[in-house]
């Protein structure tokens, strides 16, 4: 798997038409020439595509009071995920920890918030806990709406049992893994931008004509020769040894 260098990126085809470009938008962030980039759908600004959502959190750290609440005395396992604007990550390792109230069932247990993840439209906003029952059991959906990164997550009652189980796929990169366009020339934040498609592009040197493209999943808006985590569309292909023909993903 290598990753595509850019050099002096930017439009070969002369005069690409109106069907092979789209303008109008903001930039939600700066864009380097020859960037793969996405439309995202809740503010209407272009991102920098990336081939790789988050990924799931390390297992969580967790803590427990003697008093304050009404969780059973007993053992417990937790598994967090990371919620970005795209979706959700798949859950963590488990962690695990026993509770005894200073008198019977009287205990609270916190999940202590994981570390931030992500930037820009890809970035982790809050994070789910999944928690099995006093010893053991399915792991179940404990705050519905997720709770703010750097906010830790309380657990002052027994944890319910009929909420959603731990998703067994990666849905946070479902939008910033899809390629609307590439921008020929740098942008500020801020600036409308324009995006083309079905196109050439000077894009590198030495580069092996016939190659095919995907998005890149360590540098958004980079393009790699091998299909990466979320980067499974052909978003181009190598036509000379300084130029590639782009498209968008779907």
């Amino acid at each position: 798997m290598t990753a595509i260098t850019r050099s002096n990126a930017g439009l070969a085809t002369l005069t690409p038409g109106p069907e092979h470009s789209i303008s109008g938008y903001l930039a939600g962030e700066d864009l380097s020439a020859g960037s793969g980039c996405y439309i995202k759908s809740s503010d209407g600004k272009v991102y920098k595509s990336l081939g790789l959502g988050l990924s799931a959190p390390d297992a969580p750290n967790l803590t427990t009071a003697t008093s304050g609440g009404t969780v059973d005395d007993g053992f417990y396992g937790i598994k967090i995920t990371y919620v970005n604007a795209n979706g959700e990550s798949v859950a963590s390792e488990a962690g695990f920890i026993t509770a005894k109230g200073a008198s019977a069932n009287q205990s609270t247990i916190t999940v202590v918030s994981p570390a931030a993840a992500g930037s820009s439209g890809n970035a982790a906003t809050k994070y789910k806990v999944y928690m099995t029952p006093k010893n053991g059991g399915p792991y179940k959906l404990q705050n519905t709406t997720g709770t703010n990164i750097g906010t830790n997550f309380t657990l002052s009652a027994p944890p319910v049992t009929n909420t959603a189980t731990p998703p067994t796929s990666n849905s946070t990169g479902a939008v910033s893994a899809r390629v609307d366009g590439f921008v020929a020339k740098d942008y500020l934040s801020g600036r409308a931008c324009t995006l083309h498609s079905g196109v050439e592009f000077n894009y590198g040197t030495s580069l092996t004509p016939g190659t095919l493209l995907y998005l890149d999943d360590t540098t958004a808006g980079a393009l790699n020769d091998t299909p990466t985590a979320l980067g499974t569309a052909v978003v181009g292909v190598v036509t000379t040894a300084t130029t590639v023909y782009v498209k968008r993903s779907y």
